[in-house]
């Protein structure tokens, strides 16, 4: 099953007040053909993800290996403003280099102010374990949690992490709580497999399956739903008289 759908937010306000799917992808045909990489709308690639079969995970899955010496990626934005992000989804890893300045391979959601930019997310090592990550594009503006020092590599993890844009408060399904940037708007949520050492290359390869990324709209203020509601009466009044 796949799923993609743009939601666009007026503002800071939204009728809706629970989670809205953006994205709910799960790579099976008939919607995706193997040796291909998937299209869906509002997701870009980079590098060469292809759909193939994984007796591992127990379905077709996306592979995103590493490229030229830069990630692989695939980033599926958001283009809304809502209040926060959720992101749930299947991974494993292969190959993957057991050095802690080899292979970087991660989940980030992505967001930013007008001057700034911050990401929130995972990175998987198999030395170190998964470690919950943030940071922003100025120096020494973030930090790391070691949430599972129980990975493996070649094994299936399953993983669901928010944040909230308004709040800061960011978490993953390990219970690790943060409270971390408060952005004005999100960007996107990217899965990628890059380098701490791009003087070197690397074969590492990860999987990904069901892929799923909510986001829950502003509410509309009480006062504002009066005022639409009066709005239409008058208009209802109108076309009777």
């Amino acid at each position: 099953m796949v799923m993609a759908v743009t939601v666009f937010f007026f503002g800071e306000m939204s009728a809706m007040a629970d989670m809205v799917t953006l994205y709910d992808v799960d790579f099976e045909p008939p919607e995706f053909s193997l040796g291909k990489a998937p299209q869906i709308s509002g997701v870009h690639y980079r590098g060469y993800p292809v759909v193939e079969e994984n007796e591992t995970m127990g379905s077709q899955v996306l592979k995103i290996p590493t490229y030229q010496r830069y990630r692989g990626e695939m980033r599926c934005y958001i283009n809304s403003n809502p209040l926060s992000v959720s992101v749930d989804f299947d991974i494993m890893t292969h190959d993957l280099t057991t050095t802690l300045d080899g292979s970087v391979i991660g989940v980030y959601i992505y967001a930013r102010n007008q001057n700034e930019r911050f990401f929130y997310g995972l990175l998987f090592n198999p030395l170190g374990g998964v470690f919950q990550v943030y940071g922003s594009s100025l120096p020494n503006d973030g930090g790391y949690v070691l949430i599972d020092e129980n990975f493996q590599d070649g094994k299936k993890s399953s993983y669901h992490m928010e944040w909230n844009r308004l709040t800061g408060e960011a978490s993953v399904n390990f219970g690790s709580e943060l409270t971390i940037f408060k952005p004005e708007m999100f960007e996107d949520v990217t899965f990628f497999n890059g380098f701490f050492n791009a003087d070197q290359e690397y074969d590492d390869i990860f999987y990904l399956d069901n892929v799923l990324i909510k986001a829950q709209p502003v509410p509309i203020p009480g006062a504002i739903w009066l005022l639409l509601g009066g709005l239409a009466l008058l208009g209802l009044f109108k076309k009777i008289k």
